[in-house]
């Protein structure tokens, strides 16, 4: 839902920003439809914007700082152009260069974030194809608990690994960061269940399976071996 948001906030600004070439080209029936709209689409950007941030939250750790701080600038910068451009506004001249002014630090800003999450995001996908899960045997494993974590960027995962009896007992969850890969958690029961690994990925959430089964592997190639 957040990565909707991302794209309706961006949306909004595009057809915002399209009221500039629609005046300087003498537009005029595209230049009258985007000045009755200009208000609406202000309120539903500050919406989209205040609430794509709210539901990315949870998955903070995941996310290149800088995108949060390109987008908490975005957010401060709209909301002081809506109120002081528009509610507070007296000169009409004087408001409009700064209109214009503000809104091309705010195209910068837009133009920031987007960068760095197409580049946080094309490293998340080279770390996912990077992973290779090969087939364990925790027969010579001693027993004992073994903690392993794997962190891809958009998701991160941590687990703990119980073996007994050369079988593996059980395995917790401590920490699994995603935005939509709670399904993939199945794949614990499904290694508990066969003692088999790898397993195959949960349908629809094929990165999350490939990370938590990294972490667990991880966790035993880290293993003490029976002696």
């Amino acid at each position: 839902m957040g990565i909707v948001l991302g794209y309706i906030s961006l949306l909004c600004f595009i057809l915002l920003s399209a009221k500039i070439f629609t005046h300087k080209f003498h537009i005029t029936k595209a230049d009258k439809v985007l000045r009755i709209l200009h208000q609406p689409l202000c309120c539903i950007l500050t919406v989209s914007c205040i609430f794509h941030f709210i539901f990315v939250i949870p998955v903070f750790k995941t996310r290149n700082l800088f995108i949060y701080i390109t987008g908490i600038l975005i957010a401060l910068l709209l909301i002081f152009m809506i109120f002081f451009c528009h509610v507070k506004r007296k000169n009409t001249v004087e408001w409009l260069k700064w209109h214009r002014v503000l809104a091309g630090v705010m195209f910068l800003l837009i133009v920031g974030h987007i960068a760095i999450y197409c580049f946080d995001f094309r490293d998340y996908q080279t770390k996912i194809k990077n992973i290779q899960l090969q087939g364990l045997d925790v027969s010579n494993i001693a027993d004992g608990t073994y903690i392993g974590e794997y962190d891809a960027g958009y998701i991160y995962t941590k687990v703990e690994i119980i073996i007994s009896n050369g079988t593996i007992e059980n395995i917790i969850l401590f920490e699994h960061e995603n935005e939509r890969g709670q399904a993939a958690e199945q794949v614990i029961s499904n290694i508990v269940d066969t003692q088999a690994f790898p397993v195959d990925a949960i349908t629809g959430a094929t990165n999350s399976s490939k990370v938590i089964q990294k972490a667990i592997q991880n966790a035993l190639e880290g293993a003490t071996l029976k002696k």
